[in-house]
């Protein structure tokens, strides 16, 4: 996969066993108060020294959480799917339930980058969606594969975004429809935070002993 090639090319392969991911998570994360679920993140994935993941938190192979990202996975589940990044100082959290009496977790597929300061409260998201720096992503909300939130949008409770659209605003609404180039561009941005995480990993990942 992606991580594991850049690891190779700098002769540094690190692949923590599940105990050390978990402890690895424990020592860059604040102290926060004993949950019933913990969080589990794969080998590959990263969470920045200064991220908070906790209570019921999966963090899918590739997967990376930036610097003072709040990750809150109670009083419902959050999942972040393979390569997707969550940037810096972005919630992810959740409410009890939906008056729609579906999961009020957080789902987020593969190859999705929520930008930088921005708030997803019990919504799902499929894959391969950009999600810009300050939007909000509002409880019941639905966001298909292949879409693009400007920054700034604000997705209202309980709004469904069709495939292949870009939406800005506040409240969000339609703007253009997503060609190739546009769809492309998403899962590059996953991507690149991807590969910048696989390259800080080494800076908190002891390198195995031996010749």
């Amino acid at each position: 996969m992606l991580v594991r090639r850049v690891l190779q090319r700098a002769s540094r392969r690190c692949l923590l066993s599940t105990t050390a991911a978990e402890d690895a998570m424990t020592r860059h994360a604040a102290d926060a108060s004993p949950v019933v679920a913990r969080p589990m993140m794969m080998n590959d994935s990263w969470v920045a020294p200064t991220a908070v993941v906790e209570g019921d938190v999966f963090l899918a192979d590739e997967a990376n959480v930036w610097y003072h990202a709040v990750i809150r996975g109670d009083p419902q589940k959050v999942h972040v799917g393979n390569l997707s990044n969550v940037q810096e100082r972005a919630l992810l959290e959740t409410v009890d339930e939906l008056d729609s009496g579906f999961p009020a977790e957080v789902r987020l597929g593969d190859y999705v980058s929520v930008g930088a300061g921005s708030v997803l409260r019990s919504c799902t998201v499929g894959d391969n969606v950009s999600i810009g720096i300050g939007c909000v992503v509002q409880e019941g909300a639905v966001i298909e594969d292949f879409v693009k939130l400007e920054a700034g949008s604000v997705v209202e409770q309980d709004t469904y975004v069709p495939s292949g659209e870009k939406w800005a605003g506040n409240p969000a609404a339609f703007v253009d429809k997503l060609d190739e180039d546009d769809q492309q561009a998403i899962i590059d941005e996953a991507k690149h935070y991807c590969v910048r995480a696989a390259e800080l990993n080494l800076q908190y990942v002891p390198l195995p002993e031996g010749p």
